[in-house]
């Protein structure tokens, strides 16, 4: 995470996170990544820094000794699915946000609201 007001003046600092092992033991995997500002090898990045894995594929997510979830910016077809601003908010806040209003809604299928894919 970069300060607004550094990296305007052209002298980027990163802000160290508030929680450094946010994301411990938690598995993440990336659907649609498309039309974000942050791409998806750096949000990665982020959530590997913070603790987390990355897994490349949906399916390998069905690991139950393990919290985990799927970011996208579209839903994902029978998966419950979080948008990408999800993490950062994360990061900002320090804490864990479980919250409806970061869930895609997938229209054919609704999954019930829970921590784990």
């Amino acid at each position: 995470m970069m300060c607004k007001q550094w990296r305007a003046t052209g002298s980027p600092q990163p802000l160290p996170p508030i929680t450094p092992k946010l994301f411990g033991g938690q598995k993440f995997s990336f659907g649609d990544m498309g039309g974000w500002m942050i791409s998806g090898a750096i949000l990665g990045q982020v959530i590997e820094t913070l603790g987390g894995s990355v897994i490349d594929e949906v399916d390998a997510l069905l690991d139950a000794s393990s919290t985990s979830y799927v970011i996208s910016s579209t839903p994902v077809n029978g998966r419950e699915a979080f948008k990408q601003s999800w993490i950062l908010k994360m990061v900002v806040a320090g804490r864990t946000l479980l919250s409806a209003k970061w869930r895609m809604e997938d229209e054919t299928k609704e999954a019930p609201m829970s921590s784990q894919v």
